[in-house]
């Protein structure tokens, strides 16, 4: 937390005390994102055994809700898969902030009625998540046939107010990334045209005796 607010008091000042007009407001959008994860952090997390794939066929009806035609989900779920100690809603807004970017990126496949959703759960064994090791951990890749993560913002889709879309505020990917991070564990992406795979590692048991060093 103390770190966050120094990032936005600086900012606060770097747009204030220096009295030039276009930096004098901090962005509307990233001020938000600042101040709910601060607030995240200072109540703490809702900790209880969470089965992942109602958390996946939670966030599956929502997405349908909002794009009943032309859309279809494929689940390609592991039933081995064990409970996954965690914070329910923090899970829940990871795969609807990724879920939702995918269904909107495929508003012409929706139309053509060609669009297409993938939710993978796999337990993976011997994972490396930072500079740590896992026996086991959940593995869950969430692909569409869209058209693929802009080149040019590949490389910083997790970062604030980063989007691809006209009128995106660029903060669901960062705030995923956050919680996914909260977790132990991690988000990545691979995208080209025709298939983005987001990876989200979640580790299912403690982490192994000593740290990894970095290479």
């Amino acid at each position: 937390v103390d770190a966050l607010m120094l990032v936005v008091g600086g900012l606060v000042l770097h747009g204030i005390l220096l009295q030039k007009p276009e930096k004098r407001a901090l962005p509307h959008a990233f001020l938000s994102v600042c101040l709910f994860c601060a607030a995240d952090y200072r109540t703490g997390r809702s900790l209880s055994d969470i089965n992942i794939h109602e958390v996946l066929e939670r966030v599956r009806q929502i997405i349908l809700a909002e794009f009943p035609k032309g859309l279809s989900f494929i689940r390609d779920y592991d039933v081995s898969v064990p409970t996954l100690r965690g914070d329910r809603e923090q899970l829940l807004q990871v795969f609807l902030n990724i879920e939702k970017n995918a269904a909107e990126a495929l508003d012409g496949k929706i139309a053509e009625g060609t669009a297409e959703i993938r939710v993978i759960t796999r337990v993976a064994q011997q994972v490396q998540i930072g500079l740590r090791r896992y026996r086991l951990a959940l593995s869950i890749h969430i692909q569409d046939n869209g058209p693929g993560v802009p080149p040019e913002i590949r490389d910083r889709i997790f970062y604030p107010l980063v989007t691809g879309k006209a009128n995106g505020s660029g903060l669901g990917l960062s705030l995923a990334q956050n919680f996914i991070r909260q977790h132990d564990g991690s988000i990545d992406v691979e995208s080209e045209p025709g298939k983005t795979d987001f990876r989200i590692l979640l580790p299912l048991s403690p982490p192994e005796t000593g740290d990894i060093s970095p290479a």
